[in-house]
């Protein structure tokens, strides 16, 4: 399985690690949107090799997480809410493309296995209230209904613009932990509700409700993101 889709598999390299650790920090908000940083700077924090971090912050930086501005530096890029739409336009179409040709062809018995698993390490990792790994085996679900039908390449055009799409999620999260006054899930909660239901209505063979779900999902994305950016401006550009 190729590095560049390492954010929804298992299993990590060294060299991913630090990658994974840097773009986690910028997820996080541990390093802000529009914040400037250096590679010396994290390589000192991290214990890493200048070389290593260099390598890191370049595949960031081809993935859009940050900016390098010459003579001025490396900036985190702020969250851009048209890039949002790219990006949930683009996991609509192809992931509800994905759907319907698994719906076509009907799944197998390790497939299901391998889906209800990983459901279970959702539900785990919403126990303990790990935020980014919840969001994480949601995506995980989806990549691997794209391998089931060896439409895992797709994964490469989402590489480049989940950025600002992760970034939003994590911060609708950790913004609405507690419930919201429309709905009496928190958005965790929802998001392990919907990975369930999206499976259950596929092994039902459900077309109209399974691509109902993977809808909703992006269309709840995009009207929460208008409303992060009225919360917090000074992490979204103009």
């Amino acid at each position: 399985m190729k590095t560049n889709t390492s954010s929804y598999i298992d299993n990590y390299s060294d060299k991913e690690n630090l990658y994974r650790k840097i773009r986690d920090d910028i997820i996080f908000l541990d390093i802000k949107p529009g914040e400037r940083f250096s590679e010396t700077s994290i390589a000192t924090k991290l214990k890493a090799g200048r070389v290593a971090v260099r390598e890191a912050i370049t595949q960031l930086n081809e993935e859009g997480y940050v900016e390098v501005l010459p003579q001025k530096g490396t900036f985190v890029a702020k969250i851009n809410l048209e890039k949002i739409k790219q990006a949930a336009y683009a996991h609509t179409v192809l992931e509800q493309a994905i759907v319907e040709e698994i719906l076509n062809r009907g799944l197998s018995k390790s497939e299901i296995d391998l889906l209800k698993n990983t459901l279970k390490a959702q539900k785990q990792e919403k126990e303990q209230n790990h935020i980014m790994n919840v969001i994480l085996k949601e995506y995980q679900i989806l990549y691997h209904l794209s391998t089931f039908c060896d439409r895992g390449f797709v994964w490469e055009v989402f590489r480049t613009l989940d950025s600002h799409l992760l970034r939003i999620q994590y911060l609708q999260y950790s913004t609405f932990v507690y419930q919201m006054q429309m709905s009496s899930l928190t958005n965790i909660e929802n998001s392990v509700l919907e990975s369930s239901m999206l499976i259950d209505n596929i092994m039902r063979g459900d077309k109209g409700n399974s691509l109902l779900i993977m809808s909703n999902r992006y269309t709840r994305i995009m009207w929460q993101a208008e409303m992060m950016k009225s919360i917090y401006p000074q992490y979204f550009s103009s």
